[in-house]
């Protein structure tokens, strides 16, 4: 349960200072740097789709190749990071291969605030 101290009560409901300050202080958060509007615009559609993938789930360097109808998905990753301010880490996992091999295979794992950032990303299609 949250406590108010009276002092914050009479700011709010006289429109005092403290009021202004919060209002302020949101109206800041809604307009900073990482607002949508700020945000380029995917125009790529391999760039799209791997997005909008990524959105959804990590996916193995294979399955972004077919997902984004790209046969090179390091470079569009690569492109990804830069233009859209993402992480992106490509983790290694330990798979066999078809031989029965151990071999190292790269996953694409977004971070949290990856998922953010590519889901504004997404929200902003179409918008000028």
């Amino acid at each position: 349960m949250l406590a108010t101290t009276p002092a914050n009560d009479k700011a709010s409901l006289a429109g005092g200072s403290d009021a202004k300050t919060n209002c302020a202080t949101t109206s800041a958060f809604y307009t900073s740097s990482e607002s949508s509007t700020h945000l380029p615009r995917v125009s790529n559609p391999r760039e799209w789709r791997a997005l909008m993938a990524l959105a959804a789930r990590d996916l193995s360097r294979e399955q972004m190749d077919r997902t984004a109808g790209a046969s090179n998905s390091p470079d569009l990753m690569k492109r990804c990071r830069e233009r859209y301010g993402l992480d992106i880490p490509c983790i290694k996992e330990t798979v066999r291969d078809r031989d029965g091999l151990e071999v190292q295979r790269g996953v694409y794992r977004p971070t949290a605030a990856d998922r953010r950032r590519i889901r504004q990303l997404l929200a902003r299609r179409g918008t000028r």
